[in-house]
């Protein structure tokens, strides 16, 4: 038989080992943290900011608050929010889940990797999430797009190891639906967060509402629909100047075409054999190599010109795709990442 370890011969000749040295771990570091800062509750008529650092990635739990406004602008690990009741609450980006439990009558702005609501009722939920939302147990639920801003919120997203493109908010599943009744909603068009939250009062810290400042892109729920024309745009890694040129399109068009929508946008990696079998061009397997892509819908009249239009005035210093057949790339696009960014 063989042994796993042997003794030094220093440990045979004088029968036991060096003492090892103090050490300091992580884990101790975590030890010295007092529990109590990322936990939020039995707030009543009450305000609590918490700002960038104060969170730092760590889990943080909202109970028991009623009537109150809560703010964390920071980047978190995971958030529960239980038994509120006619709360506002803005988050920053939370890498892993959001789950909401036995609440009612709150408005809650929240990007997150993973979203579920169960046991709520009468809720509005302004969001962003990397995957599928779940509602369970749940009625009166009204969902619409993720729209904020804050100084150092960019930074939060990435430390989240969230992508602003990667939103699925309205693309709701009900564990337990009712027949003849629908538990949730999508909001009108013309509903923000701006009217819930007094915008005079956040923008003293340098946060926003606006449509146009939001650092995640608004996406509409609207699916394709023959009667529309589409267009279907990739712009290629290029050192992150990408994710710029993408804003610029997003935001030119939303500017100057108030009849197009935005309907989706996603970040992906693809492979050079998904390349190619959406593209059906090996030039463009070759760009993929080099990182993620940026894949954006519109929709509205003229939309396909109007996006060349903007491409060739602004953003000839990156590679773009612009697709002239957007509806089976778009199937073959969607099914690849969808499944790649899901957990």
């Amino acid at each position: 038989m063989g042994c796993l370890c042997q003794k030094s011969k220093k440990e045979d000749s004088y029968g036991a080992s060096k003492p090892i040295e103090n050490v300091e771990y992580s884990w101790d570091k975590r030890r010295s943290m007092n529990v109590d800062d990322f936990i939020i509750q039995n707030l009543e008529n009450d305000e609590k900011w918490k700002i960038g650092g104060t969170i730092n990635g760590e889990q943080v739990v909202i109970q028991n608050c009623k009537n109150s406004s809560i703010y964390i602008l920071d980047h978190v690990n995971t958030i529960t929010i239980d038994d509120c009741v006619s709360c506002k609450i803005i988050i920053g980006p939370v890498k892993g889940s959001a789950f909401l439990r036995d609440c009612e009558d709150c408005v809650c702005l929240i990007a997150c990797g993973q979203f579920r609501i169960r046991d709520c009722r009468n809720m509005v939920i302004f969001l962003s999430c990397a995957t599928q939302p779940i509602i369970e147990s749940s009625s009166s639920i009204r969902f619409g797009c993720y729209q904020l801003f804050y100084p150092s919120i960019k930074d939060h997203f990435k430390d989240a190891h969230l992508s602003i493109f990667n939103n699925t908010w309205s693309r709701i599943h009900d564990f337990t639906p009712v027949e003849g009744e629908l538990n949730w909603g999508i909001l009108p068009e013309n509903t923000t967060p701006q009217n819930y939250f007094s915008c005079h009062d956040l923008s003293r810290v340098g946060l926003s509402l606006s449509v146009m400042d939001s650092i995640v892109p608004y996406t509409t729920a609207v699916k394709m629909c023959e009667r529309v024309e589409h267009c279907f745009i990739v712009f290629f890694f290029c050192e992150g100047q990408e994710e710029d040129a993408a804003r610029v399109l997003i935001d030119k068009i939303y500017l100057e075409r108030v009849d197009c929508r935005l309907v989706w946008s996603r970040q992906v990696e693809l492979s050079s054999h998904e390349s190619c079998n959406i593209f059906q061009d090996e030039s463009y397997a070759r760009l993929t190599k080099h990182g993620p892509v940026i894949g954006l819908l519109f929709s509205g009249p003229c939309i396909t010109y109007s996006c060349n239009q903007v491409i060739g005035e602004s953003l000839q210093h990156v590679t773009v795709y612009v697709s002239d057949s957007p509806r089976e790339q778009v199937n073959k696009f969607l099914s690849i990442t969808d499944m790649r960014i899901a957990f």
